[in-house]
């Protein structure tokens, strides 16, 4: 999966004591983000790039077998059945006095 962010910052305004020795240009730095998890960077300004790393995590302890549905069993009852028949029957177009 890559995926691509566009980050661009040329107005330090908001942190003078980072502007000494910055250029006017900005650099454009492009995350990629591996099947493993692992993301890396590139750039357009010839900067040293964030090492990779692996933002996946660990994998969470197994949750225990469940089973939910029920209703009518597994699921819709036969008043359930025949009210969606109903329904999807008076939702259908009458053309002279028959539904088509």
């Amino acid at each position: 999966m890559n995926i691509d962010v566009t980050f661009e910052q040329t107005d330090m305004s908001f942190a003078p004591e980072m502007q000494t020795g910055m250029s006017a240009v900005a650099a454009t730095f492009f995350p990629s983000v591996s099947e493993e998890g692992v993301i890396s960077w590139t750039n357009n300004g010839n900067l040293p790039n964030p090492a990779p790393i692996n933002i996946q995590g660990k994998a969470g302890p197994a949750g225990e077998d469940g089973h939910t549905p029920v209703r009518g069993t597994d699921y819709w009852t036969e008043e359930d059945k025949t009210q969606m028949v109903a329904d999807v029957i008076s939702a259908l177009p009458v053309y002279n006095g028959e539904v088509v």
